[in-house]
């Protein structure tokens, strides 16, 4: 009975391959053929640029100076210092240097630091995808009512879907482990027992994986019930797929300080605040102990999560969280004005829509965080334009201001997808009795909740960051929400001549619709004019900074209060859409 599961599971895994999910008709051979190589490309792709990451690591520890581990400054024959490279191939300078790192020689403690960073990047991956495949396969599977009916133990049923999440762990977490053990060798030089031990603590590693991951699923199968079932975990994984992209490269340069800076301090903190992580990266090198007891750790966590899993798995599967018992309650209806329920139906819209939220309110949340950010540095900021003034004027500075926020602003294109995303149900606006510009009009509203607040944040915090004067911030402010207004408008008057309303996925709404794409060639195209502009007139013929900021503000004020009306006018184009 297992073995039927286990095939049936690898064949529900090889269907997103076989099949095209988008139509459901399988895939002929040259299309099959295409798609894998397809996916071999991004996955090589990937372990490459994940192997150069983790050799300027290697590099660092690994071929590093001892002088720079150890503070001893040990040199070799002819007075240079000598690297890890050279102490490997030379026994009586790897002997000067055993035991300088309490029980383990320098080799192995540096080399336990390297597989911690290889521990990090692939547990950050490892538990992303095992997080979510947890969620799909093991709790929300849509046959786990048709299995029970069958004659098969709920055990084996278990067994068969947590192996499929552990193949898609492994296929996740090699393209780190690959590139991390050649890199290893390719430093320190092949070994067969290192190659063995290494391999070994993976598999123990991905094992602990799969136990946080079943832990993790499991939350965000309560969390989904309660916000809506599959768009929230679609939001959710986005979120979180942006979050730690965030995070991995704020915090690679903050490891890279840690690492340049104080290694003993780094291992101490690893070994207290993470210690498996810690058994395994000496599991991994030298340390026979570590080994040992990272392995009962694992197995210990795995073993726990199957009975715990056994003894509660049909509740699990067979409750219907997401499925909320609505219970009616009498209570007055409220009056709404006309723009109020088109701007409502509006924002429902926008937030319950994962790819269109995603794609345009992530790039409003990063130019909110951005504006903080400035704040943070306002001295460096502040001394650097009264640097900058010195040599070409207190001017230069404001007048970038205005075309950097709208080169931002003009990523945001909420207005330019707004028609689009009501596909098929677009003939509800054509039958309303209201006027277009209160249909129009909330759309506009929309994208100047979402995209000119974070802009005016922006050209705020940058105005104080770089202490322009009051006129001169309040021009700026005012001129950046004029130019959300600009790109606003534009967007709007494009979908209205040629919505984009015949997609099957919400996703070609947004990322395949070129008014998204024309929108914001509009704005990025008028950013850089004024700014190229004013710099020109500005440094080379002297052209005084006031009347430069004028010009700036009149030609984005004139702009968007004309595409605003040519936006308003275009409800008839928009009615005769059938």
């Amino acid at each position: 009975m297992l073995k039927i599961l286990l095939k049936k599971q690898l064949a529900g895994l090889m269907a997103g391959i076989v099949t095209n999910r988008r139509t459901g008709k399988r895939r002929s051979k040259g299309a099959l053929i295409g798609y894998l190589v397809l996916l071999l490309f991004c996955g090589l792709m990937t372990m490459v640029s994940i192997a150069a990451m983790l050799y300027l690591f290697a590099q660092m520890l690994l071929q590093g100076d001892p002088q720079i581990l150890t503070g001893s400054g040990q040199s070799g024959e002819e007075g240079t210092i000598l690297t890890f490279s050279q102490i490997l191939k030379n026994a009586e300078g790897y002997s000067i240097l055993t035991g300088n790192i309490g029980k383990y020689p320098l080799i192995d403690w540096a080399g336990g630091i390297y597989f911690i960073i290889v521990g990090v990047f692939t547990a950050a991956i490892g538990l992303i995808g095992g997080m979510f495949s947890t969620y799909s396969i093991l709790y929300c599977a849509k046959d786990n009512e048709t299995l029970l009916a069958m004659p098969f133990k709920p055990s084996d049923i278990l067994l068969s879907r947590m192996l499929s999440v552990y193949l898609l762990l492994l296929m996740y977490t090699l393209i780190v482990f690959i590139p991390g053990i050649v890199i290893f060798f390719i430093f320190v030089g092949f070994s067969i027992l290192v190659l063995l031990k290494a391999l070994a603590m993976y598999l123990m590693f991905t094992l602990l994986m799969l136990a946080i991951s079943c832990l993790l699923g499991w939350l965000l199968e309560i969390v989904a019930a309660k916000l809506g079932g599959k768009k929230a975990v679609t939001v959710i994984s986005i979120i979180v797929a942006m979050g730690v992209y965030l995070l991995f490269n704020l915090g690679r340069m903050k490891l890279m300080e840690a690492l340049t800076g104080d290694l003993f301090g780094f291992d101490e903190k690893v070994k207290t605040f993470g210690y498996p992580l810690y058994a395994y990266a000496r599991g991994s090198v030298n340390d026979t102990v570590s080994f040992l007891l990272f392995c009962v750790i694992a197995l210990a966590c795995a073993a726990l999560t199957c009975f715990l899993l056994s003894r509660s798995f049909i509740s699990l599967i067979t409750s219907k969280k997401s499925f909320k018992k609505k219970v009616y309650v009498e209570k007055a209806a409220r009056t709404r004005s006309v723009f109020t329920a088109l701007f409502r139906r509006d924002l429902r819209l926008y937030l319950t829509n994962p790819m269109y939220l995603m794609n345009t309110a992530l790039l409003s949340l990063l130019l909110a965080v951005a504006a903080v950010v400035l704040l943070f540095n306002y001295n460096q900021l502040h001394y650097f334009n009264a640097w900058a003034s010195e040599s070409s004027g207190e001017y230069l500075f404001p007048l970038l201001a205005l075309p950097l926020v709208g080169l931002s602003a003009s990523m945001i294109t909420i207005s330019s997808a707004s028609i689009s995303i009501e596909g098929k149900t677009l003939w509800l606006l054509q039958s309303f009795p209201v006027a277009g510009n209160q249909v129009l009009g909330s759309k506009m509203l929309l994208h100047m909740l979402f995209a000119g607040i974070p802009s005016l944040m922006m050209a705020v915090c940058m105005s104080i960051a770089f202490g322009f004067s009051v006129v001169v911030s309040i021009v700026i402010s005012v001129s950046a929400v004029l130019f959300n207004l600009f790109v606003c408008c534009v967007g709007l008057t494009l979908e209205a001549r040629n919505p984009k309303l015949d997609w099957v996925d919400e996703s070609m709404a947004v990322k395949q619709n070129t008014n998204t794409l024309f929108s914001f060639f509009a704005g990025g195209g008028l950013a850089l004019a004024m700014g190229g502009i004013s710099m020109v007139l500005y440094l080379k013929f002297h052209v005084p900074g006031p009347a430069l900021l004028a010009f700036q503000a009149v030609v984005t004020a004139g702009l968007a209060f004309w595409f605003t009306r040519v936006a308003l006018r275009q409800w008839p184009r928009l009615t005769e859409i059938k």
